[in-house]
């Protein structure tokens, strides 16, 4: 045993167990034991339990990395007033007045080293648990039979399980490595380097106020940012695949762990602060009225263009209930070219109470026993479009994409949609191919829905007017069907639709006086217009 393993021997043997343990409770779940994707998972195990451990670390490490930035101005100061001063005592004094400035900030050069200074010997352990596989299995490893509770028989699977044909304890640069071992590893090490590259841009571009940005400290960092992949590069091919793993997934860690902090506890004047800002302002002024206000605000509305007054004694006219939303202005009127996308909880409570009072007023006599009922149902239904609209804020923020969510209530469902005054392209992602991504962000919003509440949502989603432009085209191919049946075809057979997409065509063949069915089984499920006779 080599003078590493002895100093790193009681490392060794805590970095084993928690693999051989984590190893234990996947195989107990069914995971084949010689897997090599319940060995990968142990990695990822270990990574999970060190860096719960060093989160203190980490959050010092954000705040001394934002505080080093912060103070440079300072810091140049005291470099410009000692300039050309090359003796002892003023060099001291520079020194002393630096840390001094340090202090006062609350950082150190030395605190943002904190978490990869912890990490190295555990690093370095992993490395040499790996490389003692082979010995260990073969009962040549010269310091014990066994590494705490990895035994012989336990370095024998690891050592001959495999990840995509690569094994664990393989590197790059071995004689004769296969090519599934340096194609692994050439993605494991391309997945470092990306994983670093978001990371440092995220704390040295969005985490720091414009005066910061410009100062030595900040452009050393930047370079550094595009530095560190390259050092992966020639680094990465020398360890072994198992240690990628923890590498890697360590990166993914810190990248989601510094997400959270940033966009949570964003530096003064940064990017990110400026984002949360506009977050808390959203999410405030969609709160920020009540339901009976927009009520009391509602019927203080006599010129509203939406409300025709009539003579005394007579019924005041609504709009109708289930006017399409892309025909309102904010304000509830028709919609002209130039309208302003709705971007406001008042606007939409207040088009809520308005809708829902176009069927208490057909009777007089029967209305003030309704509303109560009726508000509620609606209430309950614009919670659900808070909920989503959380949700899907949130994904917006880490998508990095630009759009105002608009909540309504639509035919006894809550209605929200992602509208934007830009490019509308700019969100054609959260669309995807024949609106695959937007029901499947549909669904998730449902089930963050349901999660908070407790019940199943009916909630529809939309985004950038995609599903109201699919909803014309649906039309218009439903009437061309139904022109079809009508001049003598016995059946029109569509094309496979989802189900949003068949209740439209349904909706418009019935409205017609014909019959329609729904054929087939997913994805290939379609609509069948008929006569009926």
């Amino acid at each position: 045993m080599d003078f590493f393993d002895t100093v790193l021997w009681p490392l060794m043997v805590a970095v084993a167990w928690i693999m051989v343990r984590a190893h234990e409770v996947l195989t107990f779940f069914g995971m084949d034991a010689s897997g090599g994707w319940t060995w990968v998972l142990s990695i990822v195990a270990l990574v999970v339990a060190i860096r719960i451990l060093l989160i203190p670390l980490f959050v010092r490490q954000i705040k001394a990395s934002r505080g080093m930035q912060l103070v440079q101005p300072e810091i140049q100061k005291l470099q410009k007033k000692y300039k050309g001063k090359t003796d002892p005592a003023s060099r001291q004094a520079m020194q002393q007045e630096m840390m001094a400035v340090y202090r006062e900030a609350g950082t150190s050069p030395f605190a943002s080293c904190l978490p990869i200074l912890a990490q190295m010997p555990i690093f370095f352990s992993l490395y040499r648990v790996l490389y003692s596989l082979s010995f260990l299995a073969a009962g040549t490893y010269d310091r014990s039979d066994s590494i705490g509770p990895l035994t012989q028989e336990l370095a024998a699977q690891a050592e001959q399980s495999t990840i995509f044909g690569a094994s664990l304890s393989s590197t790059f640069m071995d004689d004769g490595a296969t090519w599934q071992v340096r194609l692994v590893t050439a993605a494991l090490i391309l997945l470092m380097s990306a994983t670093t590259l978001f990371t440092q841009r995220q704390l040295t571009m969005k985490n720091m106020p414009a005066s910061a940005l410009d100062n030595p400290m900040a452009r050393q960092q930047r370079m550094l940012m595009y530095i560190f992949p390259l050092i992966f590069v020639f680094v990465g091919v020398n360890f072994p695949i198992g240690v990628l793993m923890y590498w890697t997934t360590s990166n993914l860690w810190t990248m989601g762990q510094q997400f959270f902090v940033i966009r949570n506890s964003p530096a003064p004047g940064s990017e990110a602060e400026k984002k949360y800002l506009e977050r808390k302002a959203r999410r405030k002024k969609r709160r920020g009225q009540s339901l009976e206000d927009a009520e009391h605000e509602v019927l203080d509305l006599e010129d509203s263009p939406d409300e025709e007054e009539t003579p005394s004694g007579g019924q005041r006219h609504q709009p109708k209930k289930n006017t399409p939303r892309s025909k309102r202005k904010p304000n509830g009127g028709p919609a002209g070219p130039g309208s302003a996308p709705r971007t406001t909880s008042d606007h939409a409570r207040r088009r809520l109470w308005m809708d829902e009072r176009s069927d208490l007023m057909t009777n007089d006599t029967t209305a003030a026993p309704q509303e109560p009922e009726l508000v509620n149902a609606n209430a309950t239904l614009e919670e659900e479009g808070e909920i989503a609209a959380d949700y899907l804020e949130e994904l917006l923020d880490i998508a990095d994409l630009d759009g105002d969510i608009d909540i309504d209530v639509d035919h006894g469902r809550a209605a929200v949609a992602i509208v934007t005054e830009e490019d509308p392209e700019s969100l054609r992602a959260l669309v995807g191919k024949k609106g695959e991504v937007l029901d499947a962000l549909q669904e998730l919003s449902r089930l963050a829905v349901q999660a908070k509440t407790g019940n199943r949502s009916r909630l529809m989603l939309d985004v950038g007017g995609y599903r109201q432009q699919r909803k014309e085209e649906l039309t218009r191919i439903a009437n061309e069907a139904i022109e079809r049946v009508k001049n003598g075809e016995e059946r029109v057979a569509l094309t496979a639709m989802n189900p949003f997409e068949r209740k439209v065509v349904h909706d418009v063949v019935a409205d017609a006086g014909l019959v329609s069915d729904s054929e087939g089984t997913e994805p290939n499920r379609h609509v069948v217009v008929r006569s009926g006779e």
